[in-house]
């Protein structure tokens, strides 16, 4: 009796996800996360305090909403509306299962078994999955 091997194998969140973090920093002006932001070619970016911990993510929309020279932090301090929460997802998480959530707030952040941040994950990211032999 031969057993048929499924040679598409479904998609996990590792597998599609981009990384390094792209990020930017809450000591930086507007001006220059913007101009980090479109060196880099992204629209997205977690935000990082100076303790090193993501907490949210924003777009050159909303940055651009600021004066060039105010940095990231004051804006923060007085709840200008520049980031969003975000979300973590384990590496190990099948890709279907994390799709309403991705496709709700546009960006994820991946963590390893520890907890540690290690990508992000975007409905663009989803683009990948057939490129690579995968499927949803």
């Amino acid at each position: 009796m031969r057993f048929m091997i499924d040679e598409h194998k479904y998609a996990l969140v590792k597998d599609v996800m981009s990384t390094p973090i792209f990020f930017v920093n809450t000591h930086e002006t507007a001006q220059e996360a913007i101009k980090k932001m479109k060196q880099e070619q992204v629209n997205k970016a977690l935000i990082f305090n100076p303790q090193d911990q993501a907490i949210g993510y924003t777009d050159i929309w909303k940055l651009g909403l600021l004066e060039p020279t105010r940095k990231i932090e004051d804006a923060l301090e007085r709840n200008e509306l520049i980031y969003s929460e975000i979300s973590t997802v384990t590496q190990d998480k099948d890709l279907k299962q994390v799709m309403p959530e991705l496709l709700k707030k546009g960006i994820l952040a991946v963590v390893d078994d520890r907890g540690v941040k290690i990508g992000v994950i975007t409905p663009d990211d989803i683009r990948k999955v057939r490129s690579l032999g995968l499927r949803l």
